[in-house]
């Protein structure tokens, strides 16, 4: 299990949350997991071959048949490593039979909800007593975990004795009552039948908390039933009503207590015994002694299986909607991927279906099919660009993909703008905000020795379409150096709302405000004044600063002291090292303050470096009052690769775009996020409110009707634009999955001349 825990967050459950994982790293174990169905089990042996190859199986099996079969019980021999037989036989051997088969196969093994999704436990155990009307007593044995409402299923393992026999479960003092939390005793018992010496037998018995679980990505439900199912000489079927929202693909069932002194076992009733609402059952009875097969009211415990889901195919999609390039650009490789890798070839047609370009004179692509063969996930279109030395609007290619074989369509259309070399020619240097005018100055560069040009802006709380129409003018001059010092018109940056983003480029006058085509510098700055409390605050950069310099984008404004407690503080870690910090900075009063290393470097730490993908910790010292902390960064133009530390990390991240987001927008699930029907089975994102110093949710994702969810009471919906540009998250990598990378995705278009967006 990898366990990390970084984050000193004051009144939060991480704590308790890594007691439980450091509590289970100690019991780390192997889970291997597997299930079927057998058709037409006969009194033949069949082998059955398994997935996984186990060092110590527990299989349990349950019949399928109705009241218009004989009785029978499942007998299974030779189960070890990679395979176990299995047999039906009726009781005394009267008759021939023919039925179908449920199993589950287990790790012998003790395993918990943190590191299995799931608590139970599974063993074998010699049984050398015999059990038969007017004798039950069975073998005492105890529980490896503390279980509030167990669930014993169980099976005859091993053929030592041809004869029949079945298993059977009771609390242990007496036998009409199932198995409890502080009781169990296991048995095999061969009901009525007067030949009672039988030799010993192993039996396989599987304990599970009752309730919803995950296993091995297996979706099941446990539970122990009410005492209202009696026998196949009664009134079949008997149902119960599991809470188990997935579709079924099978179950196993066994009685719980013996109410009948005769003995019984439960059986799967009928061609269709189990589906994600109800279970079919009947207990069955050997005839040997007595011929009807009536019998009183008994309690079974069950254990659903979902069915397995089919095998989807991978998404052959581009990697990027659109793209752009000067006319000298030539040729432009546009990726096409496909999700995963596959076994088969996959093809998939293209072709021009659009855009104002012309073929033959802005550019040459004939239609094509692009084949991704064995172990190949990515292929490339070639755009031959024409450089025509004609003034030319900027110009579309619309590439479109269709006709997928092996795989279904993703992202299918990708727009390509050809731009005029000699149209524009402005690019952004820098951008910073001054903290003594409390302004936000824009530097660029252009090769015209004259002009006179605009700083544009516009209040948004994203960055997008929308912009488009928006924009202000915030300064206007003939130097290449523009500053937003505010005007009657438009608040100065300094007095913008808390968390407020301001977004700036710049273009020539009556360029960008005009009925026809707009022009400024793609370059893009995102300006946005930061609420900051006393305490801990999890901070995250929106975008990219002109030098990854401490004091170039913290600056030396926030409260400052003679020693670190009294100071405000810069926290991060390394995840891939464990819990303690990689570095950590304080603000040193002086005149001027300077920041200076606590961990990881000595002395002057004006220029050290910030983790630009990963979130950090922001500390105010306490006492002081909520302040801000304004920053300018330079609008991201290309998605953000992050490592996400699997098997229990905690991961302090960012989105790193200026916008907010919903969970959705993320692309976490396709990166390896791991959801779950129940919320203990997902990985998490935690949110954290540095006002009340608490984790103020924690989000996880619904794999049953694929939502994101709070795992608060009723698991309400996680509303849109929820996730914000300045507050970093921690993903909680709590399902025990491997680590994965997480390409944070653009959440606009990258931004152009053409002010698109």
């Amino acid at each position: 299990m990898n366990l990390r825990s970084p984050f000193g967050v004051r009144g939060c459950l991480l704590a308790g949350a890594l007691l439980l994982l450091a509590t289970a790293t100690a019991t780390a174990q192997v889970f291997r997991f597997e299930k079927g169905v057998l058709r037409d089990v006969t009194t033949a042996w069949q082998t059955v071959q398994l997935s996984h190859t186990y060092d110590t199986m527990v299989v349990v099996c349950t019949p399928n048949y109705s009241a218009a079969q004989q009785p029978a019980v499942v007998r299974v021999r030779n189960a070890e490593g990679n395979s176990f037989q299995v047999r039906a036989q009726n009781p005394g051997d009267r008759s021939a039979v023919q039925i179908d088969v449920h199993y589950i196969v287990i790790e012998a093994g003790v395993y918990n909800i943190p590191q299995h999704g799931a608590k139970l436990e599974a063993r074998r155990y010699l049984a050398t007593r015999t059990d038969s009307q007017g004798s039950w007593v069975g073998h005492s044995v105890g529980y490896g975990n503390t279980y509030a409402n167990p669930v014993v299923l169980g099976q005859v393992m091993t053929f030592n004795d041809a004869r029949w026999s079945t298993f059977w479960c009771y609390e242990g003092t007496s036998r009409q009552t199932p198995p409890t939390r502080n009781g169990l005793a296991i048995g095999k018992h061969v009901g009525g039948d007067r030949d009672r010496d039988r030799a010993p037998e192993e039996l396989g018995y599987i304990v599970f908390e009752a309730g919803l679980m995950e296993l091995d990505g297996i979706r099941a439900f446990a539970n122990l039933g009410p005492r209202s199912v009696a026998g196949m000489g009664n009134n079949p079927p008997y149902l119960y009503y599991p809470l188990f929202a997935p579709a079924a693909g099978g179950a196993i069932a066994t009685r719980a207590g013996s109410a009948a002194n005769h003995g019984a076992w439960s059986v799967l009733y009928g061609p269709d015994p189990v589906t994600s609402r109800i279970i079919r059952l009947a207990n069955d009875k050997d005839t040997l002694r007595t011929p009807h097969r009536r019998l009183p009211m008994e309690h079974v415990g069950y254990f659903i299986f979902a069915a397995d889901d089919p095998a989807p195919l991978p998404v052959v999609a581009f990697a990027l909607t659109e793209g752009e390039g000067y006319e000298s650009v030539s040729p432009v490789e546009i990726m096409v991927r496909l999700s995963a890798l596959q076994s088969t070839p996959v093809t998939v047609d293209y072709a021009v279906t659009g855009g104002s370009a012309v073929s033959g004179v802005d550019y040459l692509l004939p239609p094509g099919t692009l084949v991704f063969a064995p172990g190949e996930d990515v292929q490339t279109i070639r755009l031959d660009v024409i450089d025509n030395s004609i003034v030319d609007p900027d110009r579309t290619v619309e590439i479109s993909l269709s006709n997928p074989v092996g795989a279904t369509l993703g992202a299918s259309q990708f727009v390509y703008t050809i731009l005029n070399d000699d149209l524009f020619d402005l690019n952004v240097m820098s951008g910073q905000y001054l903290a003594d005018e409390e302004a936000v100055q824009i530097t660029f560069y252009t090769e015209e020795e004259e002009g006179e040009y605009d700083l544009i802006f516009a209040d948004n709380g994203r960055f997008g379409h929308e912009l488009r129409d928006e924009w202000r003018l915030a300064a206007r001059g003939t130097t290449t150096t523009l500053t937003d010092v505010g005007s009657e018109q438009h608040t100065k940056p300094g007095a913008l709302p808390a968390n407020s983003l301001r977004f700036y480029r710049i273009s020539r006058p009556g360029h960008w405000n005009g009925a026809g085509e707009r022009h400024a510098s793609k370059e893009v700055y995102a300006f946005a004044p930061v609420q900051l409390h006393p305490g801990q605050n999890w901070v995250a950069l929106w975008g990219e600063p002109d030098r990854n310099e401490a004091a170039y984008i913290l600056g030396r404004f926030l409260p400052a002291g003679d020693i670190p407690a009294e100071s405000t503080r810069i926290t991060w870690y390394d995840r891939a090292e464990g819990q303690f910090a990689e570095r950590q900075l304080w603000l040193a009063r002086g005149a001027p303050n300077r920041w200076l290393y606590s961990v990881g470097g000595d002395g002057n730490a004006d220029r050290s470096p910030l983790p630009l993908e990963d979130g950090f910790i922001l500390e105010l010292p306490p006492g002081v009052p909520p302040t801000r902390l304004p920053i300018a960064l330079r609008v991201p133009t290309e998605p953000v690769p992050q490592l996400i530390k699997g098997g229990g990390a905690y991961n302090l991240v960012s989105l790193r775009a200026p916008q907010s987001a919903h969970p959705s927008q993320l692309g976490l699930i396709e990166a390896g996020f791991r959801g779950g029907f129940f919320p203990i089975l997902s990985d998490a994102i935690w949110t954290f409110d540095a006002a009340s110093q608490q984790v103020r949710e924690i989000i996880w994702y619904n794999t049953t009707d694929q939502t994101w969810r709070f795992m608060s009471q009723g698991f309400p919906l996680v509303p849109p634009d929820y996730f914000k540009p300045f507050q970093a998250l921690i993903i909680h990598t709590r399902s025990g999955g491997p680590d994965f990378h997480w390409n944070v995705p653009l959440l606009y278009p990258a931004p152009t001349e053409s002010m698109n967006p």
